[in-house]
């Protein structure tokens, strides 16, 4: 059996960290998977559950823009990363490490520890980085970040094509590969009664595009159409954005057709509750829930941008490309007409795909 050491970005449950835990699942038959955390979080509770070993080294990312002239927190920096560099080093001995695989590009001790200890390293890479979150890595230094991630990697994988495109300008000479994540879902959808229109699931924030779908709603209420029925779930860390969607739906009377519930929610007993799913999302590198609502059997519309228009196509949803024609579709949601319940990629042969790239790194 081969050794991973996995580097989780963070000590929570997150969109990421579901991922690892799903290709630590599918590849269990083959490698042995012990994950680090940065901090104490939920993340321990699920690894438990899941049987998965762990262990928690603080270290830092490198997503925080820094200057040269911050002397004092580059020495907070370094003084961490080599504390973190040497308790990696010794996990990698004890454990007897074969791969190191950094999950996000926010790690970035574990590609130093795998290339002092001479351990292929490889990355997967699930977002943008700025184009969906906001940051630059490398403390903004993104091209110097890109050359060390092609430097130090043996295999990059990345969970979109569109993801691809972008790290392929800036790393031209990596093993750059793009492998469609696994989904699992559990719940039997048709235990779960349907009962609303729209559904938009995910974290609450400016990047998700909620104010473009409100505004098509708006319209369509001012044209005279019956507005559609629209819950917004998730979780909601920016106040001040959240409160900008509830004034949104006040000021234009839309509080007896639009609902926002912040928090964490079991989607798999959500989900089924909707006819239809809508991610907005300016630039989504995947989008985990797209194959979620599709497995319960819903159909998806999915703005026409980033990597979720990959697991869109006719049989399954629909791609918009502006408010206008996103306004169309919600006036009349009854002339939506697709199967749904259908993924457009094949998860195991996925699954194939990565077990042939990783085992060229081993032999």
């Amino acid at each position: 059996m081969i050794k991973v050491l996995w580097v989780a970005h963070e000590g929570n449950y997150s969109g990421a960290n579901i991922a690892m835990i799903e290709y630590i699942k599918k590849l269990k038959d083959e490698y042995i998977s012990v994950v680090v955390l940065p901090h104490c979080g939920n993340m321990q509770g699920v690894l438990e559950g899941e049987g998965i070993n762990y262990v928690i080294i603080p270290h830092y990312n490198w997503a925080k823009p820094m200057h040269w002239w911050q002397i004092i927190k580059w020495s907070k920096i370094l003084i961490r990363s080599i504390v973190a560099l040497r308790a990696f080093n010794m996990l990698i001995t004890k454990k007897q490490i074969d791969l190191v695989f950094t999950n996000t590009i926010l790690p970035y001790i574990g590609s130093v520890s795998a290339l002092i200890k001479k351990k292929p390293h490889s990355w997967f890479i699930h977002e943008f980085g700025f184009e969906d979150f906001g940051f630059k890595i490398g403390w903004s230094r993104e091209n110097l970040a890109c050359r060390w991630m092609q430097k130090s990697s043996k295999l990059i994988v990345c969970n979109s094509y569109a993801v691809a495109a972008k790290f392929s300008k800036m790393m031209p000479s990596a093993n750059l590969q793009v492998i469609y994540q696994p989904v699992t879902w559990k719940m039997e959808s048709k235990l779960i009664k349907e009962q609303w229109d729209f559904l938009m699931f995910g974290q609450i924030v400016d990047s998700k595009g909620h104010m473009e779908v409100l505004e098509a709603l708006k319209k369509t209420k001012e044209k005279g159409f019956a507005a559609p029925t629209l819950h917004i779930i998730g979780t909601s860390d920016d106040k001040q954005y959240y409160q900008k969607l509830k004034d949104f739906i006040l000021e234009n009377a839309l509080g007896d057709k639009v609902s926002i519930y912040p928090g964490f929610y079991d989607k798999e007993k959500i989900i089924p509750a909707y006819k239809y799913l809508i991610v907005a999302s300016k630039s989504e590198a995947f989008g985990r829930v797209i194959i979620e609502a599709q497995k319960a059997g819903k159909g998806v519309i999915v703005r026409n941008s980033g990597g979720a228009v990959e697991l869109v196509d006719c049989s399954n949803g629909i791609k918009y490309d502006n408010a206008e024609h996103l306004e169309r579709i919600l006036s009349s949601p009854k002339n939506i007409s697709f199967l749904g319940g259908k993924t457009i990629y094949d998860e195991d042969a996925e699954i194939i795909r990565l077990k042939k790239y990783l085992k060229s790194l081993v032999d």
